[in-house]
């Protein structure tokens, strides 16, 4: 079945799981486990679901009260598994080298330019389960995931679901002694309570943290980024949703006082968010977003007027280091 079809059946499918949630596509999102914008990216049409991570597959089929197979049949998906291997890997390697050479992709996962060359080529057929442990975890941390991540998402290791793990509690337990069951009861207890005291810590932290206030400029108007941005400050950096507000150049707030830190998005030399950096007037911190292509020169006079300059794509999770951040 061709990917135009998959993507409209798709497209059915979500649409009917979405009347089961009233409508409102963030609580479909939030079941999914998926950000809103991710969402609405499957709606547009804009992901085959044959590329979709296994994680978000097998959240699907249960929500959808599906077998995976089922779902696969359903939505067209009808691939040999040793090549869905493949294709996801060349498809992963593809994206790193879209932001860097073969050589520099290379020496970070210890591996030559040939090699790296050759997994992208439609000529050549690479069983990623031979790649070496030390190469697979350089990419690992390369993609920002883990290694068990990376190895469920090539469908090289299965994914045990909450539902799968709890059934072979259920009937491992009924195999113990009674003795043995008193333990992992005290055992359970320990680890529930150890996690609920972790919670009520994060808790804490979160308050400290939902104080900041945030207005992220962007070039023009768009929901999807701005959905980008504010979904990832809040989840990574714990911000409020009220706390952060949405500007363009052309509207920006008449007054910046209520504002801890402006955060500006910035993808060309002719950015009009540019010369509005250069004749800002503002106390707090100033952080700027900035697509690779951007001439360093221009980059070096942003670093002059404001706290940092950070090159695209963003690493969310370390953000949280950052003491304008924090």
């Amino acid at each position: 079945m061709e990917a135009k079809q998959r993507k409209e059946r798709f497209i059915a499918l979500l649409s009917e799981l979405l009347t089961n949630f009233g409508g409102v596509k963030a609580k479909l999102a939030k079941n999914l486990e998926i950000n809103s914008s991710t969402l609405t990216r499957w709606f547009q049409g804009k992901t085959d679901p044959a590329t979709l991570e296994l994680a978000n597959f097998v959240r699907l089929s249960e929500i959808a009260n599906l077998s995976t197979d089922e779902l696969a049949r359903i939505i067209g998906i009808k691939v040999n598994s040793d090549q869905q291997t493949l294709d996801k890997f060349k498809s992963l390697i593809e994206e790193l080298l879209s932001f860097q050479s073969m050589e520099q992709l290379g020496k970070k996962l210890g591996v030559t330019y040939g090699a790296v060359s050759g997994w992208v080529s439609s000529q050549r057929n690479i069983n990623p389960e031979r790649i070496p442990i030390g190469t697979i975890t350089a990419l690992a941390t390369e993609k920002g995931w883990t290694v068990e991540r990376l190895l469920i998402y090539l469908g090289i290791k299965n994914l045990e679901t909450e539902k799968d793990l709890l059934f072979k509690l259920r009937s491992g337990v009924t195999l113990i002694s009674l003795q043995e069951q008193i333990k992992l009861l005290s055992l359970l207890s320990d680890l529930i309570q150890e996690k609920i005291t972790q919670e009520k810590i994060v808790e804490k932290v979160i308050t400290i943290q939902n104080d900041l206030t945030i207005c992220i400029i962007l070039e023009k108007e768009d929901n999807t980024i701005a959905s980008l941005y504010s979904s990832n400050l809040a989840i990574h950096l714990q911000l409020k949703p009220e706390n952060i507000k949405i500007a363009t150049p052309r509207s920006m707030p008449k007054s910046l006082s209520f504002f801890d830190v402006l955060l500006f998005d910035l993808n060309n030399q002719q950015s009009p968010c540019i010369p509005l950096i250069e004749s800002l007037d503002f106390d707090g911190d100033v952080v700027a977003f900035v697509d690779r292509s951007l001439p360093q020169d221009i980059q070096d006079r942003l670093k002059q007027k404001v706290t940092e300059v950070i090159v695209k794509p963003i690493s969310w999770s370390e953000l949280k280091q950052k003491a304008y951040f924090s």
